[in-house]
């Protein structure tokens, strides 16, 4: 005996790029720095704003001890200046001429695994970011398009032939992808479900 009956489900399913491992590197500033090789820049005074749990691998020195004493389990103090530069993210898709096809292709998906994971966490976040490649350039978060929409697109990006023209230069604290060095490849994609009307 079989008897069907609709479900209610997602729309429409991402199947984006899967993230990337991050440095467990403290806020969002320490995290683009250990990816860069930069120092750790918040780009004006950091002010603490909140307590949050306190992850394995962030330093200590941002751990708020009272409170922690208080709580009896350590509490992290999310700096303000962290928020001064939103993040901001330049893909450049061209494939070098003189790579093997192949490690390009890699390069590449480095990059858009690596952005994927940022967005990821970005995404969950009250500030807003930016995306810039060939052909896009959008601001995701509250008030903006919506983060969904960044997954989708990386979701649907294509590499480009080294006669490309290069993406929008964006600031000087953009963070430019692919990085200098490698990251390791993830394998498969990661995806969601994407009820319409309904943020991540």
């Amino acid at each position: 005996l079989r008897k069907r009956a609709p479900i209610d489900g997602p729309q429409r399913v991402i199947a984006y790029p899967r993230p990337a491992e991050l440095p467990k590197a403290g806020g969002r500033a320490a995290v683009l720095a250990s990816l860069t090789g930069q120092p750790v820049t918040t780009g004006g005074d950091s002010s603490p704003t909140s307590l949050r749990p306190y992850r394995e691998g962030e330093p200590l020195q941002r751990v708020h001890w009272k409170a922690s004493a208080r709580r009896q389990d350590l509490v992290l103090l999310d700096l303000d200046g962290e928020a001064d530069h939103a993040l901001e993210i330049v893909l450049d898709r061209r494939m070098p001429g003189e790579m093997d096809p192949e490690a390009a292709a890699a390069r590449l998906e480095r990059a858009l695994s690596l952005a994927t994971a940022l967005i990821l966490e970005e995404s969950s976040g009250k500030h807003p970011f930016t995306l810039r490649s060939q052909d896009h350039e959008a601001t995701y978060g509250p008030g903006q398009t919506p983060p969904r929409e960044a997954l989708a697109w990386l979701a649907s990006v294509e590499a480009l032939p080294q006669e490309a023209p290069p993406p929008p230069g964006g600031s000087s604290t953009a963070l430019r992808l692919p990085l200098q060095q490698d990251l390791p490849i993830p394998t498969g994609r990661g995806s969601t479900g994407d009820p319409q009307g309904e943020a991540p």
